[in-house]
């Protein structure tokens, strides 16, 4: 079993959407966030991975497999999800059960019709009458019925009342159960998912300004509120960004214990996925950490 279910190496995209030598991969076994603001590269990212979208120099693989080779057996291990929904709407869900139960040897058709009772999709209803949080529903009915080990996911929660969303969670962590499979999913609402993921990926204007296990990357960072005074005492090196207030300055640091036992007096809080994206969005310039 390869250590990763997909690797980007240093790949660049100029046309129709565009990354800036990106690099990161997704450990085999776990959940991954891929988040950032819109139109940071999330979805040409997902789509440069699936092969919707070509890509102009660097390496792209999946299970260790070059993505450009074509490989039926790769694409057989792979389900995804878009935004937008491959089906015709004059289709409906029994009937493309039936055309994936072509495409896909593991097809499990029991499995796809307990989802569609689960999910409260009627198989003779076209598709032209759902509403568009039900046809996220049924994408992730399909992608979830054959066995795939790697589910690439994006935005798969939006359109979603609070408690669809915690049942579409729950279903991908039921997935996640046999150890070997793998989800990438995007979102530029971590708040949805953070407690969820091992693992982070921060994309801004086309290039990774994060990637690591989720709780190493929250560890690393605090949110200070202090006085614009004691705000502009601070060693720059340890500032990601800075807003200010009315009442005083937002600072989030980067090397958190580093940053405290330099600074014994200002204690910066935990910080959030909403907190690391909001502030990564407000810098100038891409911060190493």
């Amino acid at each position: 079993m390869s250590d990763y279910a997909f690797c980007f190496r240093n790949v660049n995209k100029r046309h129709h959407g565009f990354l800036r030598d990106v690099s990161f991969a997704l450990p085999t076994g776990t959940i991954m966030a891929l988040v950032g603001p819109n139109g940071a590269g999330k979805t040409t990212a997902i789509r440069t991975l699936v092969e919707i979208a070509d890509f102009d120099g660097g390496e792209l693989t999946m299970f260790d497999r070059d993505v450009r080779e074509n490989d039926t057996e790769v694409k057989e291990r792979l389900s995804v999800v878009l935004d937008e929904i491959p089906y015709g709407d004059s289709y409906n869900a029994a009937q493309i059960g039936y055309i994936l139960s072509g495409l896909y040897s593991s097809w499990d058709g029991e499995r796809f019709q307990q989802y569609l009772q689960h999910f409260h999709l009627i198989p003779t209803q076209k598709i032209k009458e759902y509403s568009k949080g039900m046809t996220q529903k049924l994408q992730l009915a399909c992608a979830l019925s054959h066995d795939a080990k790697l589910l690439v996911l994006d935005e798969p929660l939006s359109n979603l009342d609070p408690a669809s969303k915690e049942d579409i969670m729950n279903c991908i962590m039921q997935y996640m159960q046999p150890g070997d499979r793998s989800v990438l999913i995007t979102t530029n609402t971590p708040a949805d998912i953070e407690s969820y993921v091992d693992c982070v990926t921060m994309l801004m204007s086309g290039s990774v300004v994060l990637t690591g296990e989720r709780d190493r990357i929250m560890e690393r960072h605090g949110l200070l509120h202090c006085s614009d005074e004691d705000a502009s005492k601070i060693d720059k090196s340890y500032i990601v960004a800075l807003r200010r207030n009315r009442y005083g300055s937002e600072v989030l640091v980067k090397n958190r214990a580093d940053f405290i036992a330099q600074y014994p007096s200002l204690v910066p809080d935990p910080v959030t996925l909403d907190t690391l994206l909001i502030f990564y969005s407000l810098r100038d310039s891409e911060v190493t950490l």
